[in-house]
């Protein structure tokens, strides 16, 4: 019992350390995200113009935030790991029919996930920063905007048919560029709409909090479970 008491105390001791230096750990690499953010940025004015070249970045910058945030790629390890990335699934509907996701993240529950989909529509963004026209810019921004409500009827419903894994409480859409958000976020009407349809749109400051809070609750998981063999 003493051995028990001693185990339990070790594990509560670790929690209180992990809870401590949890914030820290978030705002490091929110600033390790920000620098990110400025080179990344600069990099996209230079490859604006090619659609394929801004799916790719965004595609890499969501792998860089999962692989930052801790949780382990489960194409490195199988049986601990937490997230895929470029993974296909087949649709309940149709066997032969397969749906490629950006992301998906298992949650600790073990029955629930997230999809994360990356969108990186630009053009109408680079075009309102840099027009000077007051009226030709409004309409870039409105441009710009409907092209993002476009984006979540897009997914709406998109991954809520799959075969492998757990129909998600909500799709995660990200958008790689953190400036362009200030925009999306101002728009009350697009942020409610989407909420409606089970759509989150995060950039990679928020979407890196939100990762390390999933990789935070592994971490409580696998220290529950330890408890429970102790007893056992």
């Amino acid at each position: 019992i003493k051995e028990f008491q001693t185990k339990v105390e070790q594990f509560d001791e670790t929690g209180k350390i992990n809870n401590a230096t949890l914030k820290q750990k978030i705002e490091e690499l929110i600033k390790q995200n920000q620098i990110t953010c400025t080179q990344t940025e600069k990099l996209s004015n230079a490859i604006s113009q090619n659609s394929k070249f801004r799916g790719t970045l965004g595609e890499m910058i969501l792998d860089k935030l999962l692989k930052a945030s801790g949780l382990i790629d489960k194409k490195e390890n199988p049986l601990k790991g937490n997230y895929e990335t470029q993974a296909a699934f087949h649709t309940n509907d149709d066997t032969n029919s397969q749906r490629n996701v950006d992301a998906v993240v298992y949650l600790s529950e073990g029955t629930k996930s997230i999809v994360i989909d990356s969108k990186a529509s630009l053009t109408e963004f680079m075009n309102y920063m840099e027009e000077n026209d007051t009226e030709a810019k409004q309409k870039h921004l409105s441009a710009f905007l409907k092209d993002i409500s476009d984006r979540v009827d897009e997914l709406s419903n998109k991954y809520t048919n799959l075969k492998e894994i757990t129909t998600p409480d909500f799709t995660i859409m990200f958008i790689p560029f953190e400036s362009s958000l200030t925009y999306v976020y101002q728009d009350n009407k697009l942020i409610e709409e989407a909420l409606k349809k089970n759509i989150i749109i995060a950039g990679p400051s928020t979407l890196i909090a939100t990762l390390r809070t999933i990789n935070y609750s592994w971490a409580q998981k696998n220290q529950y479970d330890n408890i429970k063999n102790i007893t056992k």
